[in-house]
């Protein structure tokens, strides 16, 4: 990892602290502690689902494994081998 991209991470995290603390104080007031709890928790899985495990789930998902099998009737030099 760059350094660019441990402080664009670090920065995310604050972000995400952030948010949650707003969301804790706005429904903390208005509804009350255990509530506000519960929902600032709520907002920090939410945050690490969109900013950390989604990002990971996709880029495992398009990187796939190495020694995948182009399939029947299929060669490994791309499509226009194909059509040849």
């Amino acid at each position: 990892m760059t350094v660019s991209s441990r402080l664009a991470a670090a920065g995310l995290a604050v972000l995400a602290l952030a948010l949650a603390s707003a969301v804790l104080l706005v429904v903390d007031v208005v509804h009350g502690t255990p509530e506000g709890v519960v929902t600032a928790v709520a907002t920090l899985l939410v945050c690490a689902g969109l900013w950390a495990v989604l990002p990971a789930m996709m880029r495992r998902r398009l990187d796939g494994p190495a020694e995948r099998s182009p399939g029947p009737g299929r060669s490994d030099h791309g499509p226009a081998a194909d059509a040849r």
